[in-house]
């Protein structure tokens, strides 16, 4: 919830996300209020749907889809 996060906003403290984020626009949606975007259940999504021989393409591809231009 981005009203939680501007909350903790004045805190000071390094602040990581990771629950549910598959999409770079969920991703440049959390940019402006965290440290870090943790995402694990996406990677596992595109191994899965690759199989075992393409993943550092699987990974490598999702990481280039999350990542800013």
């Amino acid at each position: 919830n981005l009203a939680f996060l501007r909350r903790l906003a004045p805190l000071g403290r390094k602040v990581v996300a990771g629950f549910g984020i598959s999409t770079r626009a969920q991703v440049e949606a959390l940019a402006p209020h965290v440290h870090a975007a943790v995402v694990g259940s996406a990677f596992i999504r595109e191994i899965r749907s690759r199989g075992a021989d393409g993943l550092y393409a699987a990974v490598r591809a999702k990481m280039q889809a999350l990542a800013a231009p």
